[in-house]
């Protein structure tokens, strides 16, 4: 991960697994990237990541245009 990237930003760390997004699982990084490029520009998203043993929720803002 690039430190000052927007996932290290958002709370992301190297390991994390998303399991989520706004709520409707995903289970592999495909799923992850449409998901994404589906989001529209500038509003916040709610991640779900398992970190460890742990359940986490981050909010991630994609920059808008």
């Amino acid at each position: 991960m690039a430190p000052g990237s927007l996932a290290e930003r958002s709370g992301l760390r190297v390991g994390d697994r998303i399991t989520a997004i706004d709520g409707q699982p995903v289970s592999s990084a495909r799923q992850v990237i449409e998901r994404l490029a589906a989001h529209p520009a500038g509003r916040p998203l709610g991640l779900t990541v398992q970190r460890g043993s742990r359940i986490l929720t981050l909010q991630l803002a994609l920059p808008g245009p």
